[in-house]
């Protein structure tokens, strides 16, 4: 955010504890926005390493917890990384009878990685102080929701200009998934 060039240096707001009934619910932060003021790409990473011809590609998603911070002017700062790595498994080049032990086995190598890190500026309304968890809880469900399309755009623009097929990175679900039911046999 631009600021003045006499303005004084800005200090986070001291969080006070809240009852544990109201500790981590995003939505006690998600009523006190009154807009969103930016959304800036702060890092943007593409790494390849070169692989075996036509080789198959395991994909991981991986997401640090976000950063929070809140000033006394009332402007919320969540910051979240994301990351898409793909690895592969080396053929195993030894002849069958050759048995490899667990230090001889040959390890994933990491063939390519996008990263990018993303801020998103809400202004709050004034009212109670808002406790850390639920500026933490905030910032995981509605930081996330809203940061997400760009980070899916971030990753595949980068991976078409690279030459890679299109992949779709997940929408991002907060809740767990249900474990299915097992099977009862009659």
């Amino acid at each position: 955010m631009p600021r003045r060039a006499n303005a004084q240096p800005e200090k986070p707001t001291p969080v006070r504890p809240q009852p544990a009934s109201q500790a981590a619910d995003p939505s006690s932060v998600a009523r006190r926005i009154e807009r969103v003021l930016d959304i800036v790409q702060v890092r943007g990473i593409f790494e390849r390493t070169p692989g075996l011809p036509d080789e198959l590609l395991k994909p991981e998603f991986y997401n640090p917890p976000p950063t929070v911070e809140l000033l006394d002017d009332g402007v919320l700062y969540v910051m979240l990384e994301f990351g898409f790595a793909a690895f592969s498994n080396p053929p195993n080049l030894a002849p069958m009878s050759v048995k490899r032990t667990a230090k001889q086995a040959i390890k994933p190598q990491r063939r390519m990685a996008v990263e990018a890190g993303f801020v998103v500026a809400y202004h709050l309304k004034s009212g109670e102080p808002l406790s850390k968890t639920a500026l933490d809880a905030f910032a995981h469900h509605n930081g996330r929701l809203t940061l997400t399309p760009y980070w899916r755009e971030f990753l595949d623009s980068s991976l078409r200009r690279a030459g890679f097929p299109p992949l779709l990175a997940p929408a991002f679900n907060f809740e767990p998934q249900a474990k299915p039911a097992p099977i009862q046999k009659s």
